[in-house]
C-alpha cells in the first residue's frame, strides 16, 4: 500500500508549465520518444504482473468465502 499512495500522491501532483512544456518538447524527438516508448513498455510488464498477482489473489480470497 505504501508504494501506491507514493505513487499517487507523485502522479496527480501539479505539474509545473515549464517542466511540461520541457517534456513535450522531449518527447517529439527521437531520443524522446524512445525514452517513452521504453517507460510504457516497463509500464505494462508492470500492470499486467500486477493485474495477474491481483486477480489470483481475489479468485483464492473469493473461494474461501460463502456466498
Amino acid at each position: 500500500t505504501e508504494w501506491i499512495f507514493a505513487y499517487l500522491h507523485t502522479a496527480y501532483e501539479p505539474v509545473d508549465p515549464v517542466e511540461l512544456d520541457r517534456y513535450v518538447t522531449f518527447s517529439a524527438t527521437k531520443a524522446g520518444q524512445a525514452l517513452n516508448q521504453a517507460l510504457f513498455s516497463a509500464f505494462d510488464a508492470i500492470y499486467l504482473r500486477l493485474s495477474d498477482d491481483l486477480g489470483r489473489v481475489v479468485g483464492t480470497m473469493s473461494r474461501e468465502e460463502e456466498l
